[in-house]
């Protein structure tokens, strides 16, 4: 009776699958989950895929805990990808931040080379930042 294939063969309504997210950041997800904390260099390697994560399965004390990571640690080499993960995630406070920043720095960061790649990604974005630098007059 426990020899038959049915026995050794892992039923496959056990199995959830999160195609979104690598093998490490899953782990890092459910480090989180588990201990409702994580090292700081899990975080940091992984702060994007968690808040997406965090946005898309409602997980809110995740987003909040990405959310204080990302506000902590905005910068120059940073600032571009924060502003398109708080744009996906709604998240208006660190969207708000990350503008700022971004204006006040706006000539240096138009001339990084992480600004092409951003204009194709996010022209939305785009049109908006050049908007509250230049027309606007924020700066």
């Amino acid at each position: 009776m426990l020899e038959s294939d049915e026995c050794k063969a892992a039923p496959s309504c056990n199995t959830i699958t999160i195609p979104d997210l690598k093998h490490e950041e899953l782990e890092s997800l459910l480090e989180f989950l588990y201990s409702g904390t994580l090292a700081l260099e899990k975080l940091e390697k992984h702060v994007y895929a968690l808040s997406q994560a965090a946005d898309k399965y409602i997980i809110p004390h995740l987003l909040k805990y990405c959310e204080r990571f990302l506000l902590n640690s905005i910068s120059s080499s940073n600032a571009f990808e924060t502003l398109e993960i708080a744009d996906t995630c709604s998240n208006q406070n660190l969207k708000e931040t990350a503008f700022n920043f971004l204006v006040k720095n706006i000539e240096f960061m138009v001339s990084s080379p992480k600004f092409e790649g951003f204009v194709h990604r996010c022209p939305h974005l785009t049109v908006q930042l050049v908007t509250r630098a230049f027309v606007n007059g924020s700066k």
